[in-house]
C-alpha cells in the first residue's frame, strides 16, 4: 500500500500540484522548476499572474541556491527557520526555478517546521495558500479539498492546524526591512535583530 507521503512525492515529481499541511495554514504546492505545475497552481486559484508564490526550502543552507543573504537575513534564518516566516530577499540571478516565483529582482522564501519538509525539500517547490484567491485560508484538510472541487489535487491529511494564520512576510534589501504581511508573528519577534525598518 502507497504511504500517503509517498503519493504526494509522485504527483509532485510529475509535475501536479497538491495540498499539504504547514505550520500555519494548508498550502497548494507543485514544482518550481517546472511552468506547467506553476501554471496549474494559478489555474487552481484563480490567482492573477502578477503575483509570485513563494519558494519552499528545507534549510536555510538551500536558501543560498536561490536568494542573495545578508548576514542579517543568515541570522534570523538560523534563529526563526523552520518556522512561519516567509523572507522576501534579492534573488540570486541564473536560478532554474520559474520567473513566477519571483518579482523584481526579489524572491519569497518559506522553511515551514512540519513533517514533509525534509521528505520533499530536494524538489524545489512552489507553495502558496490552498483556497481560492480571495477565499479564506483553510485550517483542515476536508476544506483545502473541497475548495478545489470539481477537480481538487491529492491532499496530504495533516489534521486541524491550531494556528490558522498565514506565515509572516518579511523583506529584507538594502539593509531595510519592511513588514509585508504580519501573521503567525509580530514586529516586535525581530526585535533581536535591530532592524533598520522602512518608514
Amino acid at each position: 500500500m502507497t504511504s500517503p507521503l509517498l503519493q504526494i512525492e509522485r504527483e509532485l515529481r510529475v509535475g501536479r500540484p497538491v495540498i499539504v499541511p504547514t505550520e500555519t495554514v494548508y498550502g497548494l504546492m507543485a514544482r518550481a522548476d517546472d511552468p506547467v505545475a506553476v501554471d496549474a497552481i494559478y489555474a487552481l486559484k484563480g490567482r492573477d499572474f502578477d503575483k509570485p508564490l513563494a519558494l519552499c526550502v528545507s534549510t536555510p543552507d538551500a536558501a543560498r541556491d536561490y536568494a542573495q543573504l545578508s548576514d542579517q537575513a543568515a541570522a534570523i534564518m538560523a534563529a526563526l527557520w523552520p518556522g512561519p516566516l516567509t523572507l522576501v530577499l534579492p534573488a540570486k540571478p541564473g536560478s532554474i526555478i520559474d520567473r513566477r516565483c519571483s518579482q523584481d529582482g526579489m524572491i519569497g522564501l518559506r522553511c515551514p517546521d512540519i513533517f514533509w519538509s525534509g521528505r520533499l525539500g530536494a524538489m524545489p517547490l512552489a507553495l502558496t495558500s490552498a483556497n481560492k484567491s480571495g477565499e479564506p485560508d483553510t485550517a483542515c484538510a476536508k476544506t483545502a479539498y473541497e475548495a478545489f472541487l470539481p477537480n481538487p489535487p491529492v491532499v496530504l491529511d495533516g489534521g486541524v492546524i491550531a494556528a490558522g494564520t498565514p506565515s509572516t512576510v518579511l523583506r529584507l534589501s538594502g539593509g531595510k526591512a519592511k513588514l509585508l504581511r504580519a501573521g503567525a508573528m509580530q514586529a516586535e519577534d525581530f526585535a533581536p535583530f535591530d532592524l533598520d525598518w522602512e518608514v
